[in-house]
């Protein structure tokens, strides 16, 4: 994803923008900030965050040790590291400034 654009290409907002033009993937800190750490085996909140799959989510943090790859999140491990651009996965798409 380039620096500076809101969207990994082939994402799009169709249907899910609520009429709202902010939207932007989230960051590494961001989706750091959902895991619920009360539970046994810490995941994604599903109270607050329903149907959400404990699989790899990009961020649009870059990784800065190698240019073609950037942090995802494990919520089914609870755990961050970096991913090829070129590899597919999910977004959490957020609203606001950074």
């Amino acid at each position: 994803m380039p620096s500076g654009h809101p969207f990994p290409t082939g994402v799009t907002t169709q249907g899910v923008d609520a009429g709202r033009g902010d939207w932007r993937v989230a960051n590494i800190k961001e989706l750091t900030s959902i895991v619920d750490w009360t539970c046994y085996e810490a995941t994604v909140n599903l109270v607050v965050f329903p149907g959400t799959d404990s699989l790899v989510f990009w961020s649009s943090t870059p990784y800065s040790c190698v240019d073609v790859s950037a942090w995802v999140f494990y919520f089914f491990t609870v755990g961050a590291g970096a991913y090829g651009k070129i590899l597919t996965g999910r977004v959490r798409l957020v609203r606001g400034g950074l």
